[in-house]
């Protein structure tokens, strides 16, 4: 049969999204979100996430007036995205951390207990 005359959709994105719709096992959830800039030019991104055995499967769906965009981000790049998100949230919380202990010793705060890490670097150092 030929694929501009099947009512059954052959890209990759439709099947992949159709059996993970299908399938009883995946874990869904998805969200719709509506942006325009200043000028009042609209989007609808659609994103639905996938899990089936500890694998995420993305699909992501942006509309606007010039069209459409469709994009599938397989488990691998999921892994990836999970992965630069957890390591940015890292970062940010390391710099927060820094910050609070300068401003603490601009302040002039006591900061830890010295004469507990004193201890420690001697043990240390006896082995």
């Amino acid at each position: 049969m030929n694929n501009e005359t099947s009512p059954i959709p052959t890209d990759t994105f439709s099947r992949t999204l159709r059996s993970l719709r299908d399938n009883p096992g995946a874990f869904a959830v998805g969200s719709r979100v509506e942006t325009s800039d200043f000028y009042g030019n609209a989007q609808t991104w659609v994103v639905e996430t996938f899990r089936v055995d500890g694998d995420e499967t993305i699909f992501v769906q942006r509309i606007d007036g010039s069209g459409g965009l469709r994009l599938l981000l397989p488990p691998p790049v999921s892994r990836v995205l999970a992965n630069h998100r957890d390591r940015v949230s890292a970062q940010a919380r390391r710099r927060a951390g820094h910050a609070l202990v300068a401003r603490r010793r601009e302040r002039g705060d006591k900061l830890g207990n010295p004469e507990a890490l004193k201890r420690a670097r001697a043990k240390r150092h006896k082995k």
